[in-house]
């Protein structure tokens, strides 16, 4: 058995001194409440952008929940005595206990003020204010990032260590997130955890509703509304395969809102007499570039499905959410919302069916082979990091590209791949391949040449009978068309962060090896107001990460959201 020394005996005298006479010491040793490491310990989360107070940020981002030490702006709405709580979000999310550290207990007993880190988001409002006593919401759209395509696309994130790609460390990230935005409405893309998100939301005072895609994919689309601001009245999905257009989904729900100046469920009415409802459209549109004609007979169905739905509601107002998979002033951004299309139409003879979306623009394109950027050695020895970019320190004489980078982007996005197996599969020849022989060999090689030079080349700006009767719903026209007047919210509230373009969408919703740019959109219609949009994150901020998610951040979307409110 050992003895303590002298020197021992002294410094434990020491400390205990020292623990008798500070309180702030010994508020420091309590273990985190339901955090991550259980109470085992605490972990240093560095800032994924390399900073400082990125570090700083981070680390309080982990472990400590009131609003100014995250460095976060939670959403606080007064309407209605609807207010969140001063841990960061709604009064629903029960708060884990914050573990002092006495280093920033020190900084803040001294006044010092803590600098926000890069990827700060904070709230922008509109100039021009909602009518007096209007009711208001929060409505979010998230594409979570399904675990099955974040484990079977690794080629995508093959920069971001594994434990960071973990199903339950995104859940733990993307569920804090939520309750910091603290919205009523969320509209879900790539779900494929239903169960577990619903089970975890339950708790918070959220209900939920989820349509699977059809096929082989397993993930769908959900929307969750806080259950003491509204209840659900009506209930529809669109399953597109019924109509040709793939294993795509969208859903279509009527909530109506309760008012929160009294007990129970009364209603929350206009002043019409007529409660306020809302229709909320929840749509992952179609990935693969080439097929421009799916992706408007998707956005067209829904917006009509939409349409029929708020007419049988008294006219309830819309809110469109989702992953649209296209480019601010794309094709098909502009059918949803410019003006220059005569309030809705689009003559798609104008339009080449591969640039619809626009995803083109924001694709992001590997290194030539000829420059032999060495991601193999870079991958190897910077695995522990969560960011990983291709420098000039990685170029080489020869071609060092592994499989994993060979993948990225070469093909483009796994989605696009395997969407285009389906359409590849489709047009298989109908000979079988037993026919051809040695015999006939040489003729069939000399028809085959001949039917090659007469077949026409591929025009996509020639659409075919039916990829107009899917674009447009109907074989003889071109002109695509739908009766909404539908305003992005984000277009509607200055950009004052420095975050979005100059028609005010945000730069980046999308950030993977092979993508950066926006794809995400919340839409609102007549009968509805913007009253604040969640500002994005900086690109310059983003870029340095080599793409999401990243220790902080779950998902490769970002979360958009918006506060609306009800105008008649």
């Amino acid at each position: 058995m050992r003895f303590p020394s002298q020197s021992s005996l002294h410094r434990v005298a020491a400390a205990t001194t020292v623990f008798s006479h500070s309180p702030v010491v010994v508020m420091s040793t309590r273990p985190s409440f339901h955090g991550r490491g259980g109470g085992r310990g605490y972990r240093n989360f560095a800032g994924e952008f390399h900073s400082h107070p990125t570090h700083d940020a981070n680390f309080n981002f982990k472990h400590n929940y009131n609003a100014q030490s995250y460095n976060y702006c939670t959403h606080e709405n007064n309407q209605n005595n609807y207010t969140a709580s001063g841990r960061g979000g709604g009064g629903n999310f029960g708060g884990r206990g914050a573990p002092p550290h006495s280093r920033w207990q020190n900084q803040a007993a001294d006044g010092v003020r803590r600098q926000k880190p890069a990827d700060f988001r904070t709230w922008e409002f509109a100039k021009q204010p909602p009518p007096p006593n209007s009711e208001r919401f929060v409505v979010l759209s998230y594409n979570i990032l399904a675990d099955y395509l974040a484990n079977g696309h690794r080629n995508l994130y093959f920069h971001i260590p594994r434990q960071f790609m973990s199903w339950e460390w995104r859940k733990s990230n993307i569920l804090f997130e939520l309750k910091l935005w603290s919205p009523d409405i969320m509209c879900l893309q790539e779900v494929d955890k239903f169960q577990e998100l619903e089970e975890d939301l339950r708790g918070r005072g959220y209900s939920g509703i989820w349509k699977m895609r059809t096929g082989e994919p397993v993930d769908g689309c959900a929307i969750f509304f806080r259950t003491r601001r509204f209840k659900l009245m009506f209930e529809d999905r669109i399953e597109y395969n019924k109509h040709g257009m793939r294993d795509n989904v969208a859903q279509v729900c009527v909530l109506e809102a309760l008012n929160q100046n009294h007990r129970g469920d009364q209603l929350s009415s206009s002043s019409s007499g007529v409660p306020n409802r809302v229709v909320v459209c929840n749509i992952h549109v179609l990935y693969n570039p080439r097929r421009g004609e799916m992706k408007l007979g998707q956005v067209r169905m829904l917006l009509e499905k939409a349409h029929a739905v708020s007419k049988t509601w008294d006219d309830a107002p819309i809110v469109l959410c989702g992953d649209f998979n296209c480019t601010p002033k794309s094709a098909l951004y502009n059918f949803i919302a410019e003006k220059k299309y005569f309030d809705g139409q689009l003559d798609i003879s104008q339009v080449d069916r591969d640039n619809v979306s626009g995803q083109a623009s924001a694709e992001i394109r590997p290194p030539s082979r000829s420059y032999g950027y060495n991601f193999r050695g870079q991958l190897a020895g910077n695995m522990a990091n969560s960011t990983m970019t291709p420098s000039p320190n990685n170029i080489s004489e020869t071609d060092n590209f592994n499989s994993q980078s060979d993948n990225s982007c070469s093909t483009s996005d796994p989605k696009f791949v395997e969407e285009s197996m389906v359409d590849r599969a489709s047009g298989l020849p109908s000979q079988p391949a037993g026919d051809l022989n040695t015999s006939n060999f040489g003729d069939a090689v000399f028809n085959a040449d001949i039917a090659t030079k007469n077949k026409p080349l591929y025009n996509p700006s020639m659409w075919t009978a039916m990829e107009k009767a899917t674009a447009t719903g109907n074989t003889n026209i071109t002109i695509l068309e739908h009766p909404l007047k539908l305003r992005s919210t984000y277009s509607e509230v200055v950009d004052s962060s420095g975050t979005r373009d100059p028609c005010g969408e945000p730069l980046v919703t999308s950030y993977n090896s092979c993508f950066m740019g926006t794809v995400d959109y919340i839409w609102r219609s007549e009968g509805l107001q913007t009253v604040k949009v969640l500002a994005p994150i900086q690109k310059d901020v983003m870029q340095p990460s080599g793409g999401f998610p990243t220790k902080k951040w779950g998902s490769d979307h970002i979360a958009l959201a918006s506060e609306l409110a009800f105008t008649r």
